[in-house]
């Protein structure tokens, strides 16, 4: 599956992310792989916009069909999409 994250503000795309291994996940214990073996598109997102106050993030994912999934942000995710003072969440 491919996910995707699309920050905009005043109609102007500001930051773009994308889901990512961060290490192979033989390198890391079993039940250490979801939470650092990967970056979250929203996350990689977040990361890459200084100021991302009052913007509203887009995310989506589609299978290896081009089908669209389910993309609700989850917890760690939506707490730094608020945290960062984002104003609108839209998800497939």
């Amino acid at each position: 599956m491919k996910h995707g994250a699309v920050i905009v503000r005043g109609g102007s795309v500001i930051s773009i992310g994308i889901n990512k291994n961060r290490n192979h996940p033989t390198m890391v214990s079993s039940e250490h792989i979801k939470t650092h073996c990967s970056i979250h598109a929203e996350i990689d997102a977040l990361r890459k916009v200084k100021n991302p106050k009052g913007a509203t993030i887009y995310v989506a994912r589609v299978n290896k069909r081009g089908q669209d999934r389910l993309s609700r942000p989850c917890d760690r995710c939506h707490k730094a999409i608020h945290d960062a003072g984002i104003r609108k969440v839209v998800y497939t």
